[in-house]
């Protein structure tokens, strides 16, 4: 009987161990589940993207395919109490190109949120448009974005691709 619990106890060891190398190895690695990051992000990464997704430019085809353009939504926070954040740039490797209106960079004043390609109340309004989607676009799946900010540096997101979003905006 000795030897059957201790067989037990080797294996739950091992478990354990199996266990930990897992998530220590992926700690610090973006979790490429959701379209929010930065909420939850250590203490000196004072930005999120929130509510990010992509749609079709015109709600009523209600697909994206390749060659067509998308409209990117989402919002940026900045919390930090009396520093300007600045959006730079944001890139996928699914599109020619991304355009804004006004054009990046824009600043995200303390404590404030920027609302692109949607309305919130008493934040500034952008749009972007993203242009020549590639054959990796596809809906109900999601494209790799990457958002560059002065202060917090890269953000990456996977964003789904959405039809017919029924958000209210």
């Amino acid at each position: 009987m000795p030897t059957a619990h201790r067989q037990k106890r080797v294996l739950a060891t091992c478990a354990a161990a199996a266990l930990a190398v897992t998530v220590s190895a992926c700690q610090g690695e973006p979790v490429m589940g959701s379209s929010d990051r930065g909420a939850d992000a250590p203490s000196e990464l004072e930005t999120s993207i929130d509510s990010a997704y992509l749609a079709p430019t015109y709600i009523a085809s209600c697909e994206i395919q390749a060659g067509d353009s998308g409209v990117l939504r989402f919002t940026a926070t900045n919390t930090r109490i009396t520093e300007t954040e600045r959006l730079l740039s944001v890139t996928t490797a699914a599109a020619a190109d991304i355009r804004f209106e006004p054009p990046l960079p824009v600043d995200i004043p303390p404590e404030q949120t920027v609302a692109v390609s949607r309305d919130v109340q008493g934040a500034p309004r952008l749009e972007a448009v993203v242009q020549n989607l590639d054959e990796s676009t596809r809906t109900g799946e999601g494209v790799e974005v990457f958002f560059e900010f002065e202060k917090s540096g890269v953000i990456n997101i996977l964003v789904p691709v959405e039809a017919c979003p029924t958000q209210v905006e």
